[in-house]
């Protein structure tokens, strides 16, 4: 037996292989699945990414059927994220792949709406009366006289209101 393989074993033994080392080698295997909605529908064009502990990633997106694919993936652990606009991203962690397929559907959650106002400064305050707007009060009464029992039809009778 060579030396390179004894040492090569003494290494394993002692934990002195890098991981890296050790997910590269056996049979590679695959990870299949479906991205759906919550609704259980399929997702076109949903991002899927793969990263392994190693730091290496891939990225695929779903099909008109709604599945994705990773195939030839080195044995290892990995993170899979699926992502779709207007629905939370979806973080699968854990994943052992080793030397098979691995089916993992991926089910997205409704995610939460953000709103982004920008509010920009001027170099002097601008007084209500400098603004470029107009505003017409309407009461109770006026819609009664204008309109009866039609709320619809008194706004109408408001400027600027079709």
């Amino acid at each position: 037996m060579p030396i390179r393989y004894v040492l090569v074993a003494l290494m394993a033994v002692f934990g002195l292989v890098h991981p890296a080392a050790a997910q590269t080698s056996g049979a590679p295997g695959s990870i299949r699945g479906s991205v759906t909605d919550p609704s259980g529908a399929v997702l076109v064009r949903a991002g899927v990414d793969l990263l392994s502990e190693a730091g290496t990633s891939r990225s695929t997106v779903s099909d008109g059927d709604g599945h994705y694919a990773f195939d030839g993936v080195p044995p290892g652990r990995y993170r899979v994220i699926a992502s779709y606009p207007g629905l939370a991203p979806l973080i699968k962690e854990g994943v052992d792949v080793a030397g098979a397929q691995v089916d993992l559907p991926l089910a997205l959650e409704v995610g939460r709406t953000e709103s982004v106002v920008m509010v920009t400064a001027s170099t002097r305050p601008q007084e209500v009366r400098d603004v470029q707007a107009s505003a017409q009060v309407v009461t109770s009464e006026d819609l009664r006289a204008y309109a009866g029992n039609s709320v619809t039809e008194g706004l109408k009778l408001a400027a600027g209101v079709d």
